[in-house]
């Protein structure tokens, strides 16, 4: 999963960075989950120092997935870090995350 997130996460960084002209060759409500749109949790949790363009960031990302079919939670909730909370996604983008913000058993889960 970990493997996944990382290219998911620069899937979705790239596509929020493109032009109209060129369109992306990034991931696609396909190419991932068979079909289904590809479910994104955005986690943006801080314990430290808080990060002004956090809202900015997931307004930015959310239209990204309305553009691209996917289908877009946000939380700041660590305890969507369980096997059960983490199988409702196929990627998990950590949003300018800050401090320690999970447990040894939500990073197991992860």
């Amino acid at each position: 999963m970990a493997s996944l997130c990382a290219v998911a996460a620069a899937a979705v960084a790239a596509s929020a960075c493109d032009s109209a002209k060129n369109e992306p060759s990034g991931m696609t409500a396909d190419a991932s989950s068979g079909g289904s749109a590809l479910r994104v949790l955005l986690f943006s949790k801080t314990t430290g120092f808080r990060h002004l363009s956090i809202e900015a960031a997931q307004r930015a990302l959310e239209a990204t997935a309305v553009t691209r079919g996917w289908t877009v939670s946000t939380t700041e909730d660590e305890t969507v870090f369980s096997s059960s909370g983490l199988a409702a996604f196929d990627v998990v983008v950590f949003l300018m995350t800050t401090g320690d913000v999970l447990d040894a058993a939500q990073e197991s889960a992860f």
